[in-house]
């Protein structure tokens, strides 16, 4: 069985039929058993909607190990019983914790760094919101700027970029977008150190003031997320000719 790593082919997977979705309490209770047989110290916790999978002294894991542990985690999850990861609470050696889009191979690359590692799955699709409004907004950096006046706004997994998360996210208005621009300062503020410091990436420079675009909203299929009350997101890419710039950092 190959490992499905990338949204866009667990979507068409679903779609396909090749993957379905099982309960929240069979899936976790055979993650849970299969990983402590192969002693990984885990734990966690389910939702109907949601599993949280819990695993300690990460930093601990032996190298030679690591491939196969997100192998197995992810054909079991994500392959046999149709979960996807969403997002991973990262805790470092330090006890400092930080909330992230999931990484499978950031995860790997600052493994020694890191004791515990938290990560959410999502299963299936989200439901679909009947009521679509005409207009929406987007917060991003002004470095994407240009490149979004001129392709429009796509899960990366359309681009010739491959990411976990492949969504569009949108904003009900844009007040709500503003509440997220202190949290997207953190995430890039991050990306700036591990470039810097951890890659040795020197050259990094990216334009990071923030920007909200205002886009119409026709003709997309919306998704509620349960975990942002204030927005919604998109599998579907989004025209240039329907995005503007609604207002930009000075």
């Amino acid at each position: 069985m190959n490992v499905v790593k990338y949204y866009a082919d667990y979507i068409q997977l679903l779609n396909e039929g090749l993957i379905k979705s099982y309960e929240s309490d069979i899936s976790f209770g055979e993650i849970i058993r299969s990983l402590r047989l192969l002693k990984f110290n885990v734990n966690g916790e389910f939702e109907e909607n949601r599993i949280s999978l819990i695993i300690k002294d990460f930093n601990d894991i032996p190298k030679n190990k690591i491939d196969d542990l997100f192998d197995h985690i992810n054909i079991t999850l994500v392959n046999k019983f149709g979960w996807f990861p969403s997002t991973v609470e990262i805790t470092n050696i330090n006890s400092n914790s930080i909330l992230k889009k999931y990484n499978e191979d950031e995860l790997k690359l600052k493994q020694d760094t890191i004791s515990i590692i938290n990560i959410e799955y999502d299963k299936g699709f989200d439901e679909i919101e009947k009521i679509t409004p005409n207009k929406l907004y987007h917060l991003s950096i002004q470095e994407y700027e240009n490149k979004i006046l001129k392709n429009g706004l796509f899960p990366k997994s359309k681009s010739k970029l491959s990411s976990h998360l492949d969504r569009v996210y949108l904003c009900k208005s844009p007040d709500d977008c503003d509440n997220l621009v202190p949290q997207m300062k953190l995430y890039y503020s991050e990306e700036k150190d591990d470039n810097l410091y951890t890659l040795g990436n020197k050259r990094w420079n990216k334009n990071t003031k923030w920007i909200i675009f205002e886009t119409k909203s026709n003709n997309i299929k919306l998704y509620k997320d349960p975990r942002y009350k204030d927005g919604y997101y998109t599998l579907d890419n989004i025209d240039p000719k329907m995005i503007s710039i609604y207002s930009k950092e000075i």
